[in-house]
C-alpha cells in the first residue's frame, strides 16, 4: 500500500505541475506572438491618435465626436485617475502603449503628455472573446490531460483489483486452488501475496479437515470394535485369568485411543498456536546439538557436520519440535547412521538430514509430507520389515506411547508446516553419501559466521 501511496502522489504532483507548466508557456508564446500580432493594428492606431491629440488644443472635442457605432471607443481621465505599478510607469510616461485587461474588457491606453491625460481605445469584443476562448481552451486541455494521466494510472490498479475479485469469486464458490498471479508491477503486490497465502492456508485446513474426518473413522473404527469385542467376551466369562487378561487388552485399547485423539488435537491446535508464536532470532546450530543431546541412546547412530553458524528468525520451541521430527523419522528407518549437516550460502541456511535406511521412492516423496499418511503398502521396508513411518509430531524426542513404532502420520506433517510458517522449503531426495532418504530444509534471511565462533 505504500507504493500505491506514493505512486498516486507522484503522478498527481507530475501532472499539475507538468502540464501547468507546458500550458503556460504555449499561453505565454500565444500572449506574445499572436496577441502581439492582433493588436499591432490597434497599437498604431492608439499611437496616430494619441500623437494628433496630444498636439491638439481640445481633445476632449474630438473624443466626444467620435462614432458611437465604432467598434472601438474611445475615452480620456485624468492620469491622476489612472493608477500604475512603479516599474510600468517610466515606459508610460515616455509614450509606451499599454495593454491591459480588466472586467471590461482588452484596452489600449496612450500617455498625452501635453494635456496629463490617458487616452484608453477599447478593443472590440471579438478580441476579446478570442483572449477568453484561449484561456478556455488552455483550462480544458489542463483538466482533460490531467483526468487522462490518471485514468491511465488507475487502469493497471483496476485491472488488477478486478483479477482479485474474479479470483476472490471463484475462491468462494469452492475452487480452493484459484490463486491470483502476483505481477511485478502491481500497485497491490502485498494484497495479492497475503490473498494467495490466506487461500493457501484455508485450502490446507480444509483438506486436513477432511484427511482428519477419514483418520478419526479409519484409526478409531478399529480400536472401538476391539474394545467392544473385550466387553461382550468380559461379560461372558468368570474366569478371573480370563477377565484380567480382558481387562489388560481393553486398557491397552483405551490408551491407544487416547494417544490417537491427542496426537489429533495437537495437530489441529498447530497452526493456531503457529500464528500467535512471535518469530526470535534463533541459532540453529546451537539448537541442532540441543536436539541431538536428547537422544543418549541412539547418540552413536548420530553424526552432526557443522563448519558454520546461522541465525533465522523464528520460534525456538517449534524449530525444535521440526528439527526433532526429522531426526525421530531418521532413528526409525536408519540401519546405523544418521548424518545431520548444517550449510550457509547466499544468505540461506540449510538443514540436512539424511539416513542409511531404504528411503522414499521418488513418486512418493511428495505424499510423505500430507498428514495422516503412513505409507502403509507403499513406502519401501527397512531390512527388519518395517514399513517407512512418518513419525508422531513429538517436539521432545519421545514417542507417543505407540510401541509399534507405526505412528499416526502425522510427525512429517507437522514439519511441512512448522518449515511452512518459518517461509521456509523441504526438499526429499536420496543420500549420496548414505543412500537413504534425505531432508533438506532451507531458511531464507540468515545470519552466518565462520566456524571459529562456534
Amino acid at each position: 500500500m505504500r507504493a500505491l501511496t506514493l505512486s498516486l502522489i507522484l503522478v498527481v504532483v507530475a501532472s499539475i505541475v507538468g502540464l501547468g507548466w507546458a500550458l503556460d508557456q504555449l499561453y505565454s508564446s500565444y500572449i506574445g506572438k499572436d496577441a502581439v500580432d492582433d493588436f499591432a493594428e490597434y497599437r498604431l492606431m492608439t499611437r496616430s491618435l494619441g500623437d494628433t491629440l496630444n498636439t491638439s488644443e481640445n481633445p476632449t472635442q474630438f473624443v466626444d465626436k467620435w462614432p458611437t457605432q465604432s467598434a472601438t471607443r474611445l475615452s480620456l481621465q485624468q492620469k491622476n485617475n489612472f493608477p500604475l505599478p512603479t516599474a510600468m510607469r517610466a515606459q508610460f510616461d515616455d509614450g509606451e502603449i499599454l495593454v491591459l485587461e480588466s472586467g471590461r474588457g482588452i484596452s489600449l491606453n496612450h500617455y498625452l503628455k501635453n494635456h496629463d491625460l490617458v487616452l484608453t481605445l477599447q478593443l472590440p469584443p471579438p478580441l476579446q472573446d478570442q483572449a477568453n476562448q484561449m484561456r478556455g481552451i488552455l483550462t480544458s486541455v489542463f483538466y482533460g490531460g490531467l483526468l487522462i494521466i490518471i485514468l491511465l494510472w488507475l487502469y493497471p490498479l483496476l485491472r488488477r483489483l478486478l483479477q482479485l475479485r474474479d479470483t476472490a469469486m471463484k475462491f468462494g464458490s469452492g475452487k480452493l486452488d484459484a490463486r491470483i498471479s502476483t505481477g511485478r508491477f502491481s500497485y497491490i503486490t502485498d494484497i495479492e501475496t497475503e490473498f494467495n497465502r490466506m487461500a493457501a492456508r484455508i485450502q490446507t485446513l480444509v483438506e486436513d479437515n477432511k484427511l482428519l474426518s477419514s483418520a478419526v473413522s479409519h484409526d478409531l473404527r478399529t480400536p472401538l470394535a476391539r474394545l467392544r469385542f473385550g466387553i461382550d467376551t468380559l461379560a461372558d466369562t468368570s474366569r478371573p485369568d480370563a477377565r484380567e487378561k480382558y481387562l489388560q487388552r481393553i486398557n491397552t485399547d483405551l490408551n491407544e485411543m487416547e494417544a490417537l485423539v491427542n496426537s489429533l488435537l495437537g495437530f489441529a491446535r498447530l497452526d493456531h498456536t503457529l500464528v500467535t508464536s512471535i518469530k526470535n532470532p534463533v541459532k540453529l546450530h546451537a539448537l541442532i546439538r540441543e536436539c541431538i543431546g536428547q537422544y543418549h541412546e541412539q547418540a552413536a547412530m548420530l553424526h552432526f557436520d557443522c563448519s558454520t553458524t546461522a541465525t533465522v528468525a523464528g520460534s525456538n520451541e517449534y524449530l525444535a519440535m521440526l528439527i526433532n521430527n526429522l531426526i525421530q523419522n531418521g532413528l526409525r528407518h536408519a540401519n546405523s547412521a544418521v548424518q545431520i549437516k548444517l550449510t550457509t550460502s547466499a544468505d540461506v541456511a540449510r538443514v540436512t538430514i539424511s539416513d542409511d535406511g531404504a528411503g522414499i521412492p521418488e513418486r512418493q516423496r511428495d505424499e510423505v509430507m500430507k498428514p495422516f499418511n503412513r505409507g502403509h503398502g507403499a513406502l519401501s521396508r527397512n531390512s527388519d520389515g518395517r514399513h517407512y513411518d512418518h513419525g508422531d509430531g513429538q517436539s521432545n524426542g519421545q514417542s507417543n506411547g505407540q510401541s509399534n513404532g507405526q505412528g499416526y502420520g502425522l510427525g512429517l506433517a507437522i514439519v511441512g508446516r512448522i518449515a511452512q510458517w518459518h517461509e521456509a522449503s523441504i526438499t526429499i531426495g536420496k543420500s549420496a553419501e548414505l543412500g537413504g532418504a534425505e531432508f533438506t530444509v532451507t531458511f531464507p534471511s540468515t545470519v552466518r559466521t565462520d566456524a571459529s565462533s562456534l
